[in-house]
């Protein structure tokens, strides 16, 4: 049978990337066409204005006729191309969105079955026992704390303003007392200088000397 019919072949598949590649090479080539039309036309414009003869005019303008006609026509090809490429380029996107919220879903599924098997195995009221065993114990080493006078618990304020204040505080009193000390110092020292016993003892040392 397959000798006389034949075997149906049927057409490779083609793939959004391999059309948007094609379209995009046809764009590029129309639009290369244009530009060397382009030129060819504004050369012989710039023949046209510099003619002085209306004969010569009129033989230039038959030959631009046609130019200008196949460059609209290029024109138009290009953005056909150009169009089709930015419709690929819409299908693409929307393709992998698909395939985006495709695999969402799959990991939502998957991550769904993990939780429920965990919640399976999480005891709530075991938690919530070891939870009430703990903050009796807190309370029972509280009340122990409290006979032995070694609570470790801190009273007062303390937060950064609290802190702060108190810092202030100490650095002014360290200046009282740097203040009191340098006081004192100073009142010893005239205290020397002006006893005579102490005048007599300098002049009997400078006399020594």
């Amino acid at each position: 049978m397959k000798r006389i019919v034949g075997v149906f072949k049927r057409d490779p598949k083609v793939n959004l990337e391999d059309y948007e590649e094609l379209t995009r090479e046809q764009a590029k080539k129309r639009a290369r066409d244009v530009s060397e039309l382009e030129t060819e036309i504004q050369k012989l414009y710039n023949q046209y204005k510099a003619a002085s003869n209306p004969y010569q005019q009129q033989q230039l303008l038959q030959r631009l006729q046609p130019l200008y006609a196949r460059k609209k026509q290029y024109e138009q090809q290009m953005n056909h191309f150009r169009n089709q490429e930015f419709q690929i380029s819409q299908m693409q996107a929307t393709r992998d969105n698909i395939k985006l919220m495709k695999m969402k879903s799959k990991v939502m599924k998957q991550n769904v079955k993990e939780l429920g098997k965990l919640m399976k195995t999480l005891n709530v009221s075991k938690m919530e026992k070891y939870q009430d065993n703990y903050m009796d114990m807190m309370e029972q080493m509280e009340e122990m704390n409290e006979l032995n006078n070694m609570s470790y618990t801190i009273d007062g304020d303390l937060s950064n303003e609290a802190m702060l204040a108190e810092l202030v505080e100490m650095e002014e009193q360290q200046q009282f007392k740097d203040m009191q000390t340098h006081d004192e110092y100073s009142t010893n020292l005239y205290q020397s200088n002006n006893n005579p016993v102490n005048n007599d003892m300098n002049a009997l040392a400078q006399v020594l000397q």
